[in-house]
C-alpha cells in the first residue's frame, strides 16, 4: 500500500515510579527483584496532572517538528487508546481541539495492546484509497495511554506491568508501496481474561491466560503476515513486537528461531503502555540509530479481546 512512516514522535511524562515506590504505595508483597524477573520492569512513567489527550497533543507536536510538517499539513487524525479522557466524545477530538485544527477528521479506535497495528492498518488503508475525491496526505495516528489511571496498585499481578506514554507516527501517502502487507485477528473468547469490569473502574487481568496467549499467538501472527507477503523471515531486519512482558517477547523469538538481536527492548524503563509500546520502541530505536531508512520491520500486537495483528512494512 502506498504510505510511510514520516516520523514517530514520543512524549515521555516527567513522573518516574521505580519497582520499589510502586510497592511502598499500598505495601503488596512483592519485590523489585520479583517484577524484574516476571515482567522486565524496572521503572514506569507516570502522567500525573496530564490526560491521555494530553499526552497525545505533546507527541503530535514531537511528531510534526520531526517530519518537517506543520500541524496545518494533517488530514486527519486517529487515536488508538483504552485510556480515553472521558466515555464521549473521542479523544481524538479532543486532541483536535487542542491543536485547533477544526474541520478535519477524528476518531479514535480501541483494540487495547493490539491497536498500533489495527490502527496503522486502518490508517494506510485512508492513505491508500483510490476513492474519487479523497486527498489524505498526511495522517497523525496518535497512540496514547494513561494506563494510571486504571491501575489498582494493590493488585501485585497487574499493577507493576504498566506505563504511562504518548506517541505519534506521522503516516503519510508515498508513491511507492512501503506497507507490504497486513494481517488482522480477534476471537472473543478471550474478553473475560483482561477486562474492566461492568461498573468497576480497575483492569483486572488473568496472567496465566494472557502469557499463554500471547506466547501462542506472537509466532503466528509473524508467519500469517510474511505469507501474505510472500516474503520470508531472513528478509525482515527487525521484529517489533508488543512490549508486553520480557518473558513473552523471548518465547515468541525463541519459537521463531531468531536471537533477541533481531528485536528491541526498552519496557524495562516503560512498562506495557499498550498500544504506544511499539511506536515507542521503533522510535527509541532511530533515536539509537539501530533502526534506519530503508530497514523491513515487522511489528506484532497482541491483546485484549483476544485481538492480534501485524505489519510488515519499509521504514
Amino acid at each position: 500500500m502506498k504510505a510511510e512512516i514520516s516520523a514517530i514522535g514520543t512524549y515521555v511524562p516527567e513522573k518516574v515510579l521505580l519497582n520499589e515506590e510502586l510497592i511502598a504505595i499500598e505495601g503488596i508483597n512483592s519485590s523489585d527483584e520479583f517484577i524484574r524477573e516476571k515482567f522486565g520492569v524496572k521503572e514506569r512513567r507516570v502522567a500525573e496532572n496530564e490526560n491521555t489527550s494530553d499526552l497525545g497533543v505533546k507527541s503530535v507536536e514531537i511528531a510534526l517538528e520531526r517530519a518537517d510538517l506543520k500541524k496545518e499539513d494533517l488530514d486527519a487524525i486517529v487515536v488508538a487508546t483504552m485510556t480515553p479522557d472521558l466515555q464521549c466524545p473521542s479523544t481524538a477530538c479532543i486532541v483536535q481541539e487542542k491543536l485547533r485544527l477544526k474541520g478535519i477528521p477524528a476518531f479514535d479506535l480501541s483494540a487495547f495492546c493490539s491497536g498500533y497495528v489495527y490502527g496503522l492498518d486502518a490508517v494506510t488503508r485512508m492513505l491508500d484509497n483510490r476513492m474519487k475525491g479523497d486527498s489524505y496526505k498526511n495522517i497523525a495516528f496518535v497512540t496514547a495511554e494513561k494506563m494510571s489511571r486504571i491501575m489498582d496498585y494493590s493488585d501485585r499481578g497487574i499493577s507493576p506491568i504498566f506505563g504511562d506514554i504518548g506517541c505519534t507516527t506521522i503516516v503519510s501517502a508515498s508513491e511507492k508501496d512501503k506497507v507490504i502487507s497486513s494481517y488482522l485477528y480477534a476471537d472473543g473468547s478471550g474478553k473475560d481474561a483482561l477486562i474492566i469490569p461492568e461498573g468497576e473502574r480497575y483492569l483486572r487481568m488473568e496472567g496465566k491466560d494472557v502469557y499463554d496467549f500471547a506466547v501462542d499467538l506472537f509466532p503466528k501472527l509473524v508467519n500469517e503476515t510474511l505469507k501474505k507477503s510472500e516474503m520470508k523471515l531472513e528478509d525482515v531486519d527487525w521484529i517489533f513486537p508488543h512490549q508486553a512482558n520480557v518473558n513473552i517477547i523471548e518465547k515468541g523469538m525463541e519459537a521463531l528461531g531468531l536471537g533477541m538481536d533481531k528485536t528491541f527492548l526498552n519496557l524495562d524503563k516503560y512498562g506495557n503502555t499498550a498500544a504506544a509500546s511499539i511506536p515507542l520502541a521503533i522510535g527509541e530505536g532511530i533515536e539509537r540509530g539501530k533502526v534506519k531508512r530503508g530497514d523491513m520491520l515487522l511489528c506484532v500486537g497482541f491483546g485484549a479481546g483476544w485481538t492480534g495483528g501485524g505489519i510488515l512494512l519499509e521504514f
